[in-house]
């Protein structure tokens, strides 16, 4: 594999405007801070000029590790409209924004998937708000997981069934390589030094670096390794398997003596998941499909009926290979429950109080019993729409198994099932699942 140096140079460089690197409890690597905030009087004067508006209201929305959201209220031609600005820190200086921006306009062409469609951005730091930005589409209405329990059984199997025409679509169109999906037109303003190593898609589109927190997080970025776009499950999994080595021979120098004792254990591990690749994943011809990994209930929106109506977060997404790209959405997994709960036997009064309240152990069982149902029926419906699908979800346990051993293995809790699933496999015995012990 060919290493990629230019992002590697362009890290070890200088720390990011904006940009704080925190050890605190960082056995391997820093962790990403915001050393400042964005300035607010700035980000009006951007989206005022980027949507030709008058003037702009600015609100601070939400955050995540690597992001935060301001909601914009402009007006245009005597009507208002609604916009979020998401203000990135420099994890991956450009090429996480410019990945993500054709992600998004990709799923908008080629799927029915409702996605906040992008407007303006600026994937650089060097700007008046000294960070990289987006405008896109507001989606409004509230996160599935906080309306779980008000939207109808009937609401649900619609938006199952709206979630598996876009699996279904997407499933259609491969790719030759994993890598992150870049608009060519995009990449042609990076300077030489800048620009990701590609393969051609199409006249618009190119596959590049892997912009996914395994590769980034941390201090990630200063390691010297492949980041894509790789030829196979087996020269991707190894860089992510490399990538962790390194973590174990560089922690920092007064790492404390419990840490030292965890990546002795944690390194051999590693390795013995290195060697067994060839085995898992033997060198074939593979095709691979854009594949949303965090398709979960915070990500997805829907209004007060339940009814779609959107998608959001459509950072690190990349294409994958087939074996990863079949498995149940995020939203859909969950421990497995065969019995509705009855609502009487969770009933409770609680002190000074004359009415009876319902626990919520109640309604964490109730949505384990209807996930379990919406399960059986995903499987039914993508049996139908798309039998390939299903019948390599089905043949790709141990596949799906080790990776899932790729990326938990630094779990302490964790640990001791996946050491005996190793030599299981080593061993060319019956592995159990690790699926199982993950989801419990």
């Amino acid at each position: 594999m060919t290493l990629h140096n230019s992002i590697f140079t362009l890290w070890t460089r200088k720390v990011k405007p904006g940009l704080l690197l925190d050890y605190e409890d960082a056995v391997f690597g820093p962790q990403p801070a915001w050393s400042v905030e964005p300035n607010v009087e700035v980000i009006c004067v951007i989206a005022s000029r980027s949507l030709a508006a008058g003037e702009c209201e600015v609100e601070y929305l939400a955050e995540g590790s690597i992001n935060k959201v301001y909601s914009i209220k402009c007006k245009q031609k005597n009507r208002s409209s609604d916009w979020v600005l998401r203000v990135a820190l420099p994890v991956y200086p450009s090429l996480r924004t410019l990945s993500e921006v054709a992600t998004i306009e990709y799923v908008w062409l080629e799927t029915d998937l409702r996605v906040p469609r992008v407007h303006h951005f600026d994937a650089s730091f060097h700007n008046e708000l000294g960070f990289e930005w987006i405008i896109q589409d507001r989606v409004s209405g509230e996160t599935l997981e906080t309306k779980w329990h008000d939207v109808s059984w009937m609401m649900k199997d619609i938006l199952v069934r709206k979630v598996i025409d876009y699996l279904s679509k997407l499933f259609g169109d491969r790719f030759d390589h994993i890598g992150s999906l870049y608009a060519k037109k995009h990449l042609s303003y990076l300077s030489e030094e800048h620009k990701p190593s590609v393969v051609d898609v199409d006249e618009q589109y190119c596959l590049g670096d892997v912009v996914s927190l395994p590769f980034f997080v941390g201090n990630h970025l200063t390691q010297n390794i492949s980041r894509g776009p790789f030829k196979s499950s087996q020269h991707w999994l190894a860089a992510r398997l490399q990538v962790l080595i390194n973590d174990t021979e560089n922690l920092p120098p007064d790492a404390e003596e419990y840490d030292i004792e965890r990546a002795t254990n944690i390194k051999p591990l590693a390795l013995r998941l290195l060697a067994l690749l060839p085995k898992v994943f033997p060198e074939t011809d593979e095709e691979f499909v854009l594949h949303n990994h965090d398709l979960n209930t915070q990500n997805i929106i829907v209004d007060t009926d339940g009814k779609l109506k959107g998608v959001v977060d459509w950072e690190c997404i990349h294409t994958a290979p087939l074996w990863f790209a079949c498995q149940l959405p995020e939203f859909l997994r969950g421990r497995t429950r065969h019995e509705l709960p009855t609502k009487t036997e969770f009933l409770y009064k609680e002190e000074d109080m004359d009415e009876e309240v319902v626990d919520e152990m109640y309604y964490q069982q109730q949505e384990e019993y209807e996930k379990t149902c919406l399960r059986r029926f995903f499987f039914e419906e993508m049996n139908r729409v798309q039998p390939e699908w299903v019948k390599i979800f089905k043949e790709s346990e141990l596949k799906a198994d080790f990776e899932r051993a790729v990326e938990f293995y630094t779990y302490e809790l964790l640990f001791q099932r996946i050491c005996a699933w190793v030599q299981d496999v080593e061993q060319d015995q019956e592995p159990s699942s690790l699926k199982d012990a993950i989801r419990n």
